[in-house]
């Protein structure tokens, strides 16, 4: 073994036995659950039922979507890092995952973060449309709501 896959050895195993990442972690993940727990309730108290015109309902609800995502996304992957720091590995170099396990667990929140960016800017957009077409906005269908939606998606 070389020096360079040592250190990255030590540093896993370093990191896997750190008190502070493991508390950071598991505030996280409560953070991530309690997030969910609240959007549930919002859901359930709020439903569709929002005074606002429907291409922005859809663009808010397309932001709550990418909100509950990236909750799950961090529920997720802290979970796996706490449950896997747990174990006893016998070598130091066993606390490292594969490229493709990190592409898994990072990746969504990654992506998902990307989506509430996108999701606040299609809002953005969308009132100042509202704003600068505010004669005959009311009466238009929610077509511009779907067009932004589906920019974000693509």
């Amino acid at each position: 073994m070389d020096n360079a896959t040592r250190k990255l050895c030590d540093t896993a195993n370093y990191l896997a036995h750190n008190t502070q990442l493991k508390v950071m972690l598991t505030l996280r993940a409560v953070v991530g659950a309690v997030g969910l727990c609240l959007f549930g309730v919002l859901f359930k108290v709020q439903g569709t039922h929002l005074a606002f015109h429907s291409n922005a309902r859809l663009l808010l609800l397309s932001h709550h979507i990418w909100v509950v995502l990236q909750a799950i996304a961090n529920l997720l992957a802290h979970s796996f890092s706490l449950i896997y720091y747990a174990m006893n590995f016998t070598g130091p170099c066993e606390y490292m995952v594969s490229m493709a396990v990190t592409l898994l667990l990072k990746g969504p929140i990654a992506f998902t973060v990307y989506g509430q960016v996108w999701a606040l800017a299609a809002m953005a957009v969308e009132r100042c449309y509202a704003t600068y077409s505010y004669h005959d906005y009311e009466e238009s269908d929610s077509t511009l709501g779907k067009l932004l939606i589906g920019i974000q998606v693509h």
